[in-house]
């Protein structure tokens, strides 16, 4: 969440999506156990770095009387 404060949201999620396709990319390279572990591992980071970016962007640009129904229905 500070990252997210520190660096803008919307540069957070770009930074998020594309780690996220890279990894999805190294599925695909036949490797040890070590390596499919290491790659889980990565592409879990990202897939929390984007969902985190997704979530604060929903709240940013949802109006302040209509935040319940806005934050639920994302």
């Amino acid at each position: 969440g500070k990252y997210v404060n520190a660096m803008g949201p919307k540069r957070t999620l770009i930074i998020g999506l594309i780690f996220l396709i890279i990894t999805q990319a190294l599925y695909f390279i036949e490797g040890s156990l070590g390596f499919l572990m290491f790659t889980r591992l990565i592409n879990g980071v990202a897939t929390a770095v984007a969902t985190t970016a997704t979530g604060t962007i929903a709240a940013y640009i949802t109006p302040p009387e209509r935040k319940s129904e806005g934050i639920s229905m994302f």
